[in-house]
């Protein structure tokens, strides 16, 4: 019985590591692309390198913008909201 669980883990396992791995693929080709057509556009081949990297940096921190405005606005009022509802006083701090 441990040994049947133990291959259904590491098939889970082998299954997840090959969904990652498709997704950093699809990211890779999303940048490809976009370098593709910034060269299409007649942009350098250096160039389009560097605006790609660029362009993925802006888009890093707009999605660091917005998980910090879900987390800030949401979450942390959740948590508030949760703590101020305890019967304990040290929390009321937070």
């Amino acid at each position: 019985m441990e040994e049947n669980n133990t291959e259904n883990q590491a098939d889970a396992l082998d299954k997840a590591s090959e969904s990652v791995a498709q997704k950093f693929e699809s990211l890779r080709d999303l940048l490809t692309s976009l370098k593709d057509q910034f060269i299409g556009w007649g942009i350098a081949d250096f160039w389009a390198g560097v605006l790609v990297n660029v362009v993925g940096a802006a888009a890093l921190v707009f999605v660091c913008w917005i998980a910090y405005l879900v987390s800030n606005r949401i979450v942390l009022r959740v948590i508030r909201y949760a703590l101020s509802k305890t019967e304990n006083d040290w929390d009321n701090i937070l």
